[in-house]
């Protein structure tokens, strides 16, 4: 906590107002590495770690209790926690974030000038585009 807040005063020191300040150390906060990155020690994991890999990979969040009490180097149980994992709602925005962000599915339709001067392709103007995005969402529980 140190470190960001020597930014912060750091910051204040170069003559910026409180709001750019708070700003420079926000920004410190959300580039570190410990805060965006999961730290796990080499090695087999643990019950602990494999419930937390499972939960980020398919809800991209922490792994609930039910998760975190299972067993999950049983085989079966593994399965059914996976399972109930990809049936719950936080699977659906995940899959829903992927295909609109990583995808750009959420720029399908819209007009040129809405999308930020991002290069427009066939497939973001074409007058098929709804059902083509609506299609494509439909494929996400395949």
């Amino acid at each position: 906590m140190q470190i960001f807040l020597g930014i912060i005063q750091k910051a204040r020191g170069e003559g910026l107002d409180f709001a750019n300040a708070m700003l420079a150390g926000y920004t410190a906060v959300l580039c570190s590495p410990k805060f965006f990155c999961l730290e796990e020690k080499p090695g087999k994991l643990d019950q602990r770690a494999l419930a937390a890999r499972l939960a980020y990979f398919l809800w991209n969040s922490a792994p609930d209790e039910a998760l975190l009490k299972a067993d999950l180097s049983d085989p079966k149980v593994l399965r059914q926690q996976t399972d109930r994992l990809l049936n719950h709602p936080k699977s659906r925005q995940f899959v829903d974030a992927f295909l609109n962000y990583w995808l750009d599915l959420r720029k399908m339709g819209l007009p040129r000038q809405m999308r930020n001067s991002i290069p427009t392709t066939t497939w973001t103007t074409c007058s098929l585009s709804p059902p083509c995005r609506r299609r494509s969402f439909s494929l996400r529980r395949c």
